[in-house]
């Protein structure tokens, strides 16, 4: 259903605001819905079959990648850092994904109502607010590294697994089966601690105003691990995936056999790197 509305959204409406916070309202509640369903799969059936159909989510949410949906809302803040968007159409964008995700969590709990199955019995009431159950399990400041390292390293990987002009051979096949597959051992590695979200709209959705088990999760203790912790992550990652890309090039220039030369008296080691950089 969604991806229906998506076609018939970007072919048929004008490009503008509204059209963009239509999509993102979508994409969120989309993103939200999937991460509820992966969750209740976890309490049934147990990690390895969750690890397994969350990757294939992964692959199968990056095949079907459309630029005008955005469900993340740092991708808004990034694009108001390069000078992309303004900062109401940012303000704007990023609430409107919030509200997806709490309407079609409002949807999805009146499905479970139905009852069909035993899982579904129930489970609304469970998973509202105050009743429901917080990730966090270590102190505020670990589960803030936790969030920040894993959404750093998940961006610059993405942004250079996905760079054509290093990779320039490469099929997309590949491409988004090594950033899934980085995104979802990284989530591994963080999941027993805060959940390995890396994504504020997801842990919103799931674990916002619910009560900790392992320790007493406030307001405050959200918003720093997941809000600001992932968030800070991405913002950083977009700085520093350029120098993390000139050292690669660096390194297989090296590796290419190319020595050292000297300029003007002073032997500098590969000083055709940015040229070369600049002319593919």
């Amino acid at each position: 259903m969604c991806e229906i509305a998506y076609r018939l959204i970007i072919h048929n409406v004008i490009p503008g605001l509204f059209k963009s916070v239509i999509l993102d309202f979508i994409s969120a509640g989309e993103a939200c819905i999937i991460s509820w369903e992966l969750i209740t799969i976890f309490h049934q059936y147990g990690e390895p079959i969750w690890a397994v159909l969350a990757f294939m989510c992964m692959i199968i949410k990056t095949y079907r990648f459309k630029i005008d949906c955005a469900s993340c809302p740092y991708n808004h803040l990034l694009a108001l850092l390069k000078g992309y968007i303004s900062t109401k159409d940012a303000c704007i964008r990023i609430i409107f994904q919030f509200l997806g995700g709490s309407v079609f969590f409002r949807w999805q709990s009146y499905v479970w109502d139905f009852g069909l199955t035993p899982i579904h019995i129930g489970r609304a009431y469970w998973t509202a607010y105050g009743r429901c159950t917080a990730w966090l399990a270590d102190l505020t400041w670990v589960g803030f590294l936790y969030e920040f390292t894993g959404s750093l390293l998940c961006n610059i990987a993405a942004t250079i697994i996905f760079d054509f002009e290093l990779f320039s051979k490469v099929s997309v096949h590949w491409r988004i089966f090594a950033s899934s597959g980085i995104t979802m051992s990284l989530v591994i590695v963080c999941f027993h601690h805060t959940g390995g979200f890396f994504q504020p709209l997801l842990a919103f959705a799931r674990t916002f105003g619910c009560i900790g088990v392992l320790r007493d999760v406030t307001v405050l203790d959200h918003i720093v691990v997941y809000w600001v912790g992932a968030t800070l992550g991405a913002v950083l990652a977009m700085y520093t995936s350029p120098y993390v890309k000139k050292l690669i090039m660096a390194l297989t220039w090296r590796h290419r056999g190319h020595k050292s030369v000297k300029v003007k008296g002073i032997e500098e080691a590969l000083p055709l790197v940015e040229d070369h950089a600049h002319n593919i």
